[in-house]
């Protein structure tokens, strides 16, 4: 809201996104001549800590390898 964005005490405003994608199939798909294309849909917010996400969610992130919950540089 433009009334966070201007006010100086405010550290860090609300956002939301939500983005539609369209392309051609991707190679690795291996679709050749097939009539058709992709389509993306994602809808998010910003979060202001780590225990906002459902720990369910994290759980299952964390456990097929992403580093997505780290700093860059943190070990």
């Amino acid at each position: 809201p433009e009334k966070e964005v201007n006010d100086p005490r405010v550290a860090s405003v609300k956002s939301t996104f939500a983005s539609t994608y369209l392309a051609p199939w991707l190679a690795w798909l291996g679709m050749g001549e097939t009539t058709g294309h992709l389509v993306w849909h994602a809808a998010g917010c910003k979060l202001i800590d780590i225990d906002e996400i459902p720990a369910s969610y994290r759980k299952r992130a964390q456990a097929i390898g992403t580093n997505h919950f780290e700093t860059p540089g943190d070990k």
